[in-house]
Order: C-alpha cells, then sequence, then structure tokens
C-alpha cells in the first residue's frame, strides 16, 4: 500500500478530512481567500501536503501562544538576567550545546563586578553523552580553560540545577563522580556556595558561545576581547 493511501486511511479513521483538518487552523491565520483556494477549488489534494500545511499552522498557533504565555508571566514576574558577582570577585558563566555526531559546544565569560569581560571560551569538542552529563562535562572544560590563562574563578554559574545540585551534593559525600571530582579538582578554593544556578534568561552570552563553537572547530580564547555576534547580549545584561 502506497503512503498516500495509509495517510487517507489514516484521515478517515480519526474522522478528519483535509477540510476539517485546515480548518482547525486556519481561523487562527485570517487568510480566508488562501484558504477556501486551497479546500474549495476541485482540485485533488495531496494527504501529504495537506498534513505538511496543517503542521505548519499548528506550529505557527503554538508559537503565538508561547509567545501569549510568555507575555503573560513578564507582567508577574521579570524575566531572570546576569547578575554581576561581588566587588573583586570573577564570575564564569558557562553553557553547552550538543550537536551531531557526537560534537558538543562548550561556551564560557568571566566578569567581574562591574561587567566587564575578562575571558570568553568558545571550545569544540567531542563526546557522546545525555545533557546532564554534558553539563558536568562543560563545566570541567571551562574552568580548565580558566586556570590556563590566569584569571582567578571565585563564582560559576550554570543554567543546569542538575549539575549546580551534583556539584553542591559533592561537598558532603564522600563519593564523587568522576567528572564532580575534576570540577572540584581544578580550583580548590572554590566552596559550596561557590557553584550556582541561573536560569537560561541569565546565561545568555554563555549560550551564543556554545553555538558558535558548534560551527568553528578552533579554542577560542578572548582575553579582554568582546566578539561583535555576542555584543549586543553582553550589553543587555549590563543594562
Amino acid at each position: 500500500m502506497c503512503s498516500n493511501q495509509n495517510h487517507a486511511i489514516g484521515l478517515k479513521v480519526k474522522g478528519q478530512t483535509p477540510s476539517t483538518m485546515v480548518d482547525r487552523c486556519w481561523p487562527h491565520i485570517g487568510h480566508t481567500q488562501l484558504r477556501n483556494s486551497f479546500v474549495h477549488d476541485g482540485r485533488f489534494r495531496d494527504p501529504d501536503s495537506v498534513i505538511s500545511l496543517v503542521r505548519v499552522l499548528l506550529k505557527d498557533f503554538q508559537d503565538l501562544q508561547v509567545l501569549d504565555q510568555v507575555d503573560s508571566l513578564a507582567l508577574v514576574r521579570p524575566i531572570p538576567k546576569w547578575c554581576p558577582p561581588p566587588l573583586n570577585h570573577f564570575k564564569l558563566n558557562i553553557d553547552v550545546a550538543l550537536g551531531l555526531s557526537g560534537a558538543v559546544g562548550v561556551g564560557a565569560v568571566l566578569r567581574d563586578h562591574l561587567g566587564a569581560v575578562k575571558d570568553m571560551f568558545s571550545l569544540p569538542r567531542l563526546g557522546c553523552f545525555d545533557v546532564d552529563v554534558g553539563e558536568l562535562f562543560a563545566i570541567r572544560e571551562a574552568l580548565f580553560a580558566a586556570r590556563h590563562v590566569g584569571f582567578p574563578v571565585t563564582l560559576a554559574e550554570t543554567d543546569s540545577l542538575i549539575a549546580a545540585s551534583n556539584i553542591k551534593n559533592a561537598f558532603s559525600s564522600a563519593f564523587h563522580q568522576p567528572l564532580v571530582a575534576d570540577v572540584l579538582d581544578v580550583f580548590p578554593s572554590l566552596d559550596f556556595s561557590s557553584f550556582l544556578f541561573v536560569p537560561r534568561g541569565g546565561n545568555q552570552v554563555a549560550h551564543a558561545l556554545t553555538k558558535y563553537s558548534l560551527t568553528n572547530l578552533e579554542n577560542k580564547i578572548r582575553i579582554g576581547v568582546c566578539p561583535y555576534f555576542v555584543q549586543h547580549v553582553v550589553y543587555a545584561d549590563i543594562q
């Protein structure tokens, strides 16, 4: 049986015709003439094209709903932003992105109490692991890079609550996961209070650097330099 017949049977079993499927989404778009020409022009519509169209319209509708939810939340509480460390402290924000074929992008930015960038790291790596392990891996790699350039990290911040909790719990446990043990060994001066969780809204610069490191296969360590593609994010953090 061909794929088109399979789709047609699926539509019939669920009580959905191409016309009713489009009708479910089209009122939210408002293009009446385009809707009428698609449904009532008398031409045969391949079920694949109908399903493809409905998926596009449904995705648009869902995106609008998400934006509505974000707008309503913004009225209740402010969007999290990056917070500067105390005077004479340096905060390292860290994030990770997992790409295809084992590609791993580590991004980190070190800033002082004024929000001035001291270091930025884009570190492409390879590995096959889940996101939670990837977050710990990124923290270790970013701390190693920061130690290499000689800046004293006093605070480390991640948008992974699981990673931050695993590291904090290690201070009260005799057993350490290998990655957690590595993290604790990089900067022995860091203690329980040094590892912080921050929502994604407060980790945007590190997040942007992870995306860059997935497409650039060389370690990029920028001391006191802010590349153009994250300048607007850094500026927004200190406003």
